[in-house]
């Protein structure tokens, strides 16, 4: 039988949250989503549900915390299957009620001998941290989308002066026009 496999999209509407918010549960909740060969994440029915488990659990008003307790509950602590390789290092796989298809390798060998091999969750976290802006330059693009909207509305602003203005010219030029009319018309 073939697992029905959705998109991050496709899954935040079932879910019926934002896609940034799945991401941030599987983060802080320590969910094993699977990832297919691009490295895209894909969500199975099982992942559906427990998205939905951890919406109710939040509307209840639990704390990230504690339904992170909850979802893990009934687990079995994670076991490590070994498999030595040459000594220096062991292949370790969790074995937890989720499908995993990350392996971490365990180095036996002293720390201070090897570079510092960051992992994955690391490396992401880095790479978020580099992205984000200094409160600096927060706050300069907050001055310039100001500075922005308020030309933006100086500009409507005097489009509808001119506008105003045309109308009040063309409606004196009609008065001015009837009043010759009339004045014509008396004559005659």
């Amino acid at each position: 039988m073939k697992e029905t496999r959705y998109l991050i999209s496709e899954t935040a509407k079932l879910v019926q949250v934002e896609p940034h918010v799945l991401r941030y549960w599987e983060e802080e909740l320590g969910l094993s989503i699977k990832r297919n060969e691009m490295g895209h994440r894909y969500y199975t029915d099982k992942d559906l549900e427990i998205f939905q488990k951890i919406k109710e659990l939040k509307k209840e008003g639990l704390q990230l915390r504690t339904i992170k307790e909850k979802i893990h509950e009934g687990e079995q602590p994670p076991s490590v299957k070994e498999t030595g390789i040459s000594g220096e290092a062991v292949s370790t796989q969790r074995e937890t009620g989720y499908p995993t298809e990350r392996i971490q390798v365990k180095i036996v060998t002293p720390q201070k001998f090897l570079p510092e091999q960051p992992s994955d969750k690391r490396e992401e976290k880095q790479e978020r941290k580099s992205d984000r802006l200094t409160k600096e330059e927060r706050f300069q693009v907050i001055i310039e989308r100001l500075i922005h909207d308020i030309e933006l509305k100086e500009r409507k602003e005097g489009r509808y002066r001119r506008l105003d203005e045309a109308i009040r010219r063309h409606q004196q030029s009609r008065k001015m026009v009837a009043a010759t009319q009339e004045n014509r018309k008396k004559k005659k």
